[in-house]
């Protein structure tokens, strides 16, 4: 089949009408007040360095690299809300081993940028997580969030199903539940955080290991007069000792979820320090920003 001459400059004709259409529409988009510089998750120029420091003190200072790469269920982190002159007389007022205990993260921004993240976040269909505020404790001078894998949390309330079934009173479905995490009138999470057995459910749903879960139960809120010479002889470490003062943390420094150790070789932290292994791998030399993005929405 033969092409004319007319065919061809048809053709050229109606591929130049296509590239400028497609060009305007480009040059339209970007010249907008604030240019995209990542039109897959809609991140503008303004928002890109805030919000990469935001996942970086999410993921690495606060650990919740350990629930988006690792097998920790839920990462709870807690935003103070308290000036420098009220944290520093909150800090005078703690007891002197607790102060020892104490450390300042440098450049921690975390509490101004949530509130950044909240305006924005239903931008971002996160799919197989939960990312939240939950509350507020009874002075407003710090607020809950919780980082959430749906499937992982799920799992650990079926495989201890009986027990939270005892504590919260009524049947229920794992994954219905975890679902309904931040809804506030949820009676499931309001009686689990009411119950005598709070710290046990939070140490499992926390990736605490069950031993030390209740473990640590055991020793502090549930002991009879008869065990307390064993729990109290119990060895005790903790999986990540306090540095002091001021610090630095990054992906280089990632340092290991902080939960109470009673067992000699604790495979949990075993575990942690090969995930910890694993996620500095991946996020060596990658943007933090969109590698998180991408393993949220996907």
């Amino acid at each position: 089949m033969k092409t004319s001459k007319n065919d061809i400059i048809s053709q050229v004709c109606k591929w130049s009408v296509c590239f400028l259409t497609i060009s305007l529409f480009l040059f339209s988009c970007y010249d907008r007040q604030h240019a995209q510089t990542s039109i897959a998750y809609e991140i503008y120029d303004d928002e890109r360095a805030w919000m990469d420091k935001f996942f970086n003190d999410l993921l690495f200072v606060e650990g919740a690299a350990y629930t988006l790469f690792g097998s920790k269920p839920i990462t709870e982190i807690i935003l103070s809300h308290y000036t420098e002159e009220e944290l520093a007389v909150f800090l005078s007022g703690l007891p002197k081993e607790e102060q020892e205990n104490c450390f300042l993260v440098e450049n921690y921004d975390l509490p101004e940028n949530w509130e950044k993240w909240e305006r924005i976040s239903s931008r971002f269909l996160i799919k197989k997580y939960l990312l939240f505020r939950s509350h507020f404790d009874e002075d407003g001078k710090a607020s809950f969030v919780y980082f959430v894998d749906i499937l992982k949390t799920a799992s650990v309330i079926e495989s201890n199903y009986e027990l939270f079934r005892r504590t919260v009173g009524f049947d229920f479905h794992p994954l219905e539940v975890t679902l309904d995490m931040p809804s506030k009138d949820s009676t499931f999470w309001k009686n689990v955080r009411a119950s005598k057995e709070s710290a046990l459910l939070w140490g499992l749903l926390f990736g605490f290991g069950r031993v030390n879960s209740y473990a640590f139960h055991w020793k502090y809120f549930d002991c009879p007069e008869s065990c307390k010479k064993l729990i109290e002889a119990l060895p005790i470490r903790f999986s990540n000792p306090p540095p002091r003062g001021q610090v630095q943390i990054s992906l280089k420094n990632l340092r290991l979820p902080s939960f109470a150790s009673f067992i000699d070789e604790d495979k949990m932290i075993t575990r942690y320090e090969g995930e910890r292994k694993k996620i500095q791998k991946i996020y060596q030399q990658k943007d933090c920003l969109d590698l998180t993005l991408e393993k949220l929405t996907h």
